[in-house]
């Protein structure tokens, strides 16, 4: 077992049709409890759940967590060596992660607005579902094993080409969104790809903060 010192993070808002083009190749892997038996993740049921995610969010929806969960709990990891993601017994049929090496992480991400006073810069990254924005993806820049002590760096770890190649193909994609709030250009640290903006202006993060998008 190990635990993460620090995290690399990128924050993206792409299509159902780029997230399934942005992730051909690698393999889907839960980070959760699993059944029996599992291995990976069907690749089609992935890219059907973020469909169902963009869509939520494209509605305009006010979303709640009793309501929304099922959609908005959307997590997965990514990776290219499924020899590491090996999983544990947990009793009466439930396998938990034991993974040798850490994954790419994703999950739902929201971008709480700060607000309509003079010194408000725009977002600020929290857990408020009726701001949910996109994914963000997670890699460690350090793990530290917790029997051995023993730590590793980014460099170190087998999955750092994923991340690379994955944050890759986003950044071709999908640029900085940046926002005009009380007269001033924020970044926002959310990458957004053009055809994903197409639908932004619907998102209730935007309605609600009334912020304008450039």
């Amino acid at each position: 077992m190990y635990f993460v010192n620090t995290w690399k993070k990128e924050y993206f808002l792409i299509t159902p049709e780029e997230f399934e083009a942005v992730f051909k190749g690698f393999s889907f892997v839960s980070v959760q409890g699993v059944k029996q038996g599992y291995v990976k993740s069907d690749r089609a049921e992935i890219n059907e759940r973020y469909r169902e995610l963009f869509a939520l969010l494209a509605s305009g929806k006010r979303c709640e967590w009793s309501e929304d969960h099922s959609i908005l709990g959307f997590s997965i990891g990514v990776t290219a060596h499924i020899e590491n993601c090996v999983y544990a017994k947990a009793g009466k049929g439930l396998l938990v992660p034991k993974f040798k090496e850490p994954c790419v992480q994703m999950e739902t991400f929201c971008a709480v607005p700060f607000g309509s006073s003079p010194t408000a810069k725009g977002f600020f990254i929290g857990m408020y579902p009726q701001y949910a924005f996109g994914l963000a993806m997670c890699f460690p820049a350090k793990i530290t094993y917790t029997q051995s002590g023993e730590t590793k760096s980014f460099v170190e770890l087998t999955d750092r080409e994923t991340w690379n190649e994955l944050r890759g193909r986003i950044m071709a994609i999908a640029p900085m969104l940046y926002i005009l709030n009380n007269d001033k250009k924020y970044n926002t640290r959310i990458r957004v790809s053009p055809e994903a903006k197409k639908s932004l202006s619907d998102f209730n993060a935007v309605k609600e903060s009334g912020l304008i998008l450039l």
